[in-house]
């Protein structure tokens, strides 16, 4: 444990990582080269088996903002963020990906942002999107009412760029709710925040996300493939009675939702394998659909819709060049 800071616009910053050797060390040098430079960076290794932790104590040695920790065992995003809540003396909160960087001049502005538009409880900002071959330009929405009222079909701001203030976390003891481990903590964080103040994006590219095609295998899984029915449910209810049923811990209707979908893939195996060329496709990983594509093929042979998907993928990557 350190000593509290008296600084009234300290900036705590939570990095939780997993076998990230090879981009950590950029994610924490934007950091540290921030123009903003009221900050502690909390970063919590969950246990990497890669070159993580060694390269997490070499930072540690040379700035004393910079607090560490190791989970005795993998416990996951949402555990490691959440068990660094009470370490963190900020007035203000962001969250930071082990594999991406931001601006140097990224903090600073949204700081100013929140300093001089109380009513705003975050911000989050334009950022960049960083493919194998190509770098593409981000850009969501900037209106607050916009930004809550969209928010039941989508998130509206992209996770690791959000700075929100940090009593709304310290009230509830938890900044990710553990019912969405995997998948949509930050479209879940932003939904609640969006019934408490105003959130906004920056209209500046001040962070550079790498999209990675094994983070999305990783978060192909049935509630996120869900997850847009189950936030519009979720949304619906705390509208209505302020809280809703992950508050609760009542899930009969969330898994009502799950077990719909359920039956579709029990009714055709490919759905899934398909689902997720499809994302793979429009994330920009091409190879990795078209073999997501065979392999749909593979499991159903008799569904045309492969096919097509197939067909589809294929003609679209050939005009590209």
């Amino acid at each position: 444990m350190h000593l509290e800071r008296t600084n009234n616009t300290l900036l705590s910053i939570i990095m939780p990582v997993y076998n990230a050797e090879n981009y950590l060390s950029q994610a924490i040098e934007s950091i540290v080269d921030q123009s903003y430079q009221e900050w502690e960076l909390h970063i919590c290794d969950d246990k990497s088996t890669d070159r993580s932790w060694g390269i997490i104590k070499q930072f540690e040695a040379i700035d004393d903002r910079i607090f560490i920790y190791q989970n005795e065992e993998n416990q996951g995003k949402v555990k490691s963020v959440n068990s660094l809540l009470e370490r963190c003396n900020g007035k203000y909160l962001t969250i930071h990906d082990a594999d991406d960087w931001s601006d140097p001049k990224r903090f600073g502005k949204q700081i100013n942002f929140l300093e001089i538009n109380q009513d705003f409880v975050g911000c989050g900002t334009f950022f960049f999107t960083h493919k194998k071959n190509k770098i593409i330009k981000r850009q969501l929405s900037t209106d607050s009412k916009k930004i809550k009222s969209a928010l039941v079909n989508s998130s509206q701001i992209h996770g690791p760029t959000l700075v929100f203030r940090s009593f709304i976390s310290n009230s509830n003891n938890y900044i990710y709710r553990d019912y969405f481990e995997d998948y949509n903590e930050d479209y879940d964080l932003c939904v609640r925040l969006a019934h408490l103040g105003k959130l906004t994006n920056l209209n500046e590219y001040l962070y550079h996300y790498r999209s990675l095609p094994g983070s999305l295998s990783k978060k192909h899984n049935l509630k996120r493939i869900c997850s847009s029915e189950i936030m519009s449910y979720l949304i619906n209810q705390r509208i209505l009675y302020g809280k809703d049923d992950v508050d609760k811990r009542y899930y009969n209707e969330i898994q009502n939702i799950l077990n719909k979908k359920q039956k579709l893939y029990d009714e055709d195996k490919s759905m899934p394998i398909r689902e997720h060329a499809e994302i793979l496709f429009h994330s920009g990983f091409i190879k990795a659909a078209i073999i997501k594509s065979l392999k749909a093929i593979l499991t159903s042979p008799f569904k045309v819709k492969n096919y097509r998907l197939l067909q589809f993928i294929i003609r679209k990557s050939l005009l590209q060049f």
